[in-house]
């Protein structure tokens, strides 16, 4: 018997997913962690791009296991039915969970018998650290941000005050908004 580390999320909001596969999607999908092999279980649209792109040593499509699941007489089988099904297959009877796991998956897992602890920050205290590449890639984002502000701090120092206090630039109010936009122009050109 062994311990999982499980997350149930999208990676786009869910640092420590994210980190631990380093593979971006925008809707929730299930990791697991066992005896140090990462396992994900993805919508079939995104199966093959997972296992093309992501850092784990297995992608397995939730539509199968789901079907797993329906063999064993489950008329409808649930996420929580295909996280069991997963969890049973590598003879998982502990789980750690971060703190921010949705607590109504962590009582369906109790419910079936599986004891949950939530994990504080840092769930991966390795994140701690940042590679050399990581570093690389703050300093070059950081680098972007600041000629994005710079682009709106000039923006507003050429702008004119009018005397309701509006500034306006080129004949139109300087607003939020094209501040905004300007910012993420200059943003997409250094990209």
């Amino acid at each position: 018997m062994s311990t999982a580390r499980l997350i149930i999320a999208d990676s786009e909001k869910n640092a420590n997913l994210y980190y631990a596969t380093r593979f971006l999607a925008p809707d929730p999908f299930i990791f697991a962690q066992v005896n140090g092999q990462r396992v994900l279980v993805m919508s079939d649209l995104e199966v093959d791009r997972a296992k093309a792109q992501a850092k784990a040593e297995e992608v397995l499509s939730f539509t199968k296991l789901s079907q797993q699941v329906k063999h064993r007489g489950v008329a409808e089988p649930t996420m929580m039915d295909v996280v069991d099904e997963l969890l049973k297959s590598r003879s998982v009877n502990d789980i750690e969970v971060p703190a921010d796991f949705n607590v109504a998956h962590a009582d369906a897992l109790r419910k079936r018998g599986y004891p949950v602890s939530p994990k504080p920050d840092p769930f991966y205290p390795e994140r701690m650290i940042k590679s050399d590449q990581e570093i690389v890639h703050l300093t070059e984002t950081l680098r972007i941000t600041e000629d994005a502000l710079a682009t709106a701090i000039e923006l507003i120092r050429s702008a004119e005050v009018k005397p309701d206090r509006t500034l306006w630039l080129g004949g139109k109010p300087l607003t939020a908004e094209l501040l905004r936009k300007a910012m993420h122009l200059t943003m997409m050109e250094r990209d």
